[in-house]
């Protein structure tokens, strides 16, 4: 039966389905089993523990500037109700927690040099923001962050919204039941409001994960697939809060002797859990939005020499044709597409014709969006097989190395290989569609 299980995950869900109900399973179960091996692959787990480490770090300077915003809205006693509900069985922590945002803003107020305070509360939140955009780029496989100015403009709004969006969905719940409570004499009526009442903190979480998946990456991401995941993940992530804050209860015994310092370990892990279920959510996003470069889902296959180099020439022919024909620089999807290549071979592969000094990403003057594109470094006319052949010969290499191989006689016989027309052929005449004689 277990054999038959991993049959099925590992090929029977690639298999075409008959029925409706069979291809909304297999259309959901793609789509998890891809998510997970991407998540496993990026090593997310990993980066979800130095994520929690960054925000216990950061988690005083984030609630200072979220209260100094609300504070200038007149909204920071909703903000601490809603910091006492999530410690409701540790009080003295969210007593704690709160005096420390206080005494931290008194700091800021106070510094030495005028604005130093507010310089280090800003820092604070924008290194987090910075490592959390970090690590969403690199599930989806971009190599560039946002400028300074586009960092400092993004991660400032998502500062000024972030207190009004928890203010406007507590005044939601309290609005809503307000409304269904002026419905009381219809029994049905009420009852079918409070109900749906239940739901709203669902459908809440849902809205902050969608919008975390479509906004934090630096690429562009469409709302069906920051949906298609965001759903998933904040039914998740709403379930964990409850489950947290009921299971405050469980640490009571060890109150006694550890004080406050009791909820701490349960903090640590819930952070932790949370990291790991939005990261996961991330990759199911980029899986949703590029299903169809993940060839039954498997990782990237180990490349021979021969088979990268063929890679490589081919990947850079076609963006030298590209720029060639006067065509706009293609992007890494386009790239996939191209080479009918799985996308974490691409990205390998062009990844080590970045360090080689032949292609360099970066986003078009004239772009709609952040999508980076590929260019080509050396002059199209001057890019030769053989060229492309010898940078990736020595990639990697220390200087010193370099020279004493390139002076010996092994080397002499390597570029023997390089010899003849094929050696001078320009990279954009291996065009294999016209089925060029030379090649």
């Amino acid at each position: 039966m277990l054999k038959k299980l991993f049959d099925y995950f590992a090929h029977g869900i690639w298999e075409p389905a008959t029925g409706v109900g069979a291809r909304v399973v297999k259309y959901v179960l793609r789509r998890f089993v891809v998510a997970g091996r991407v998540f496993m692959r990026e090593r997310m787990n990993m980066r979800a523990a130095a994520l929690t480490y960054s925000l216990l770090l950061a988690i005083v300077p984030v609630l200072a500037i979220v209260f100094a915003v609300a504070k200038g809205f007149g909204l920071a006693e909703y903000i601490e109700d809603r910091i006492m509900v999530a410690f409701a069985q540790q009080p003295g922590v969210a007593e704690t927690l709160m005096g420390f945002v206080e005494q931290y803003l008194e700091h800021s107020r106070g510094g030495v040099v005028l604005g130093f305070g507010i310089l280090l509360l800003l820092w604070s939140v924008f290194s987090l923001a910075d490592t959390v955009e970090g690590t969403f780029n690199q599930i989806w496989r971009v190599r560039r962050d946002r400028s300074i100015a586009r960092k400092v403009s993004d991660y400032s709004a998502a500062t000024l919204l972030l207190p009004i969006f928890l203010v406007l969905s507590s005044g939601l719940s309290i609005f809503l039941s307000s409304f269904a409570e002026g419905f009381s004499d219809v029994f049905l009526l009420h009852k079918g409001m409070r109900v749906a009442l239940e739901f709203v903190p669902y459908v809440l979480m849902i809205v902050f994960c969608t919008l975390v998946f479509l906004l934090v990456p630096n690429a562009k991401v469409r709302w069906r697939s920051a949906l298609v995941a965001g759903i998933p993940v904040g039914i998740v992530m709403q379930l964990l809060l409850y489950l947290y804050i009921d299971s405050q209860a469980l640490i009571t015994g060890y109150s006694a002797v550890y004080g406050s310092f009791a909820a701490l370990p349960l903090l640590m892990l819930w952070i932790r859990i949370a990291w790991e279920v939005m990261l996961f959510g991330s990759c199911l996003c980029y899986v949703d939005q590029n299903m169809e470069h993940f060839f039954y889902g498997e990782d990237a296959p180990e490349l021979s020499r021969l088979e990268s180099d063929l890679l490589a020439l081919r990947l850079t022919g076609f963006v030298c044709r590209k720029l060639k024909n006067g065509e706009e620089a293609p992007s890494f999807i386009e790239l996939v597409e191209a080479v009918k290549a799985p996308e974490p071979v691409v990205w390998n592969v062009v990844g080590r014709l970045h360090m080689a000094g032949i292609l360099e990403e970066a986003v078009p003057s004239v772009a709609k969006d952040d999508t980076a594109h590929y260019y080509v470094l050396l002059s199209l006319e001057s890019l030769t097989v053989g060229e492309v052949l010898r940078r990736m010969d020595f990639l990697g290499h220390r200087e010193d190395v370099t020279v004493e191989f390139a002076q010996s006689d092994y080397y002499k016989y390597r570029l023997a290989t390089y010899e003849g027309n094929f050696a001078d052929m320009k990279v954009w005449e291996m065009d294999e569609e016209k089925n060029n004689e030379k090649c």
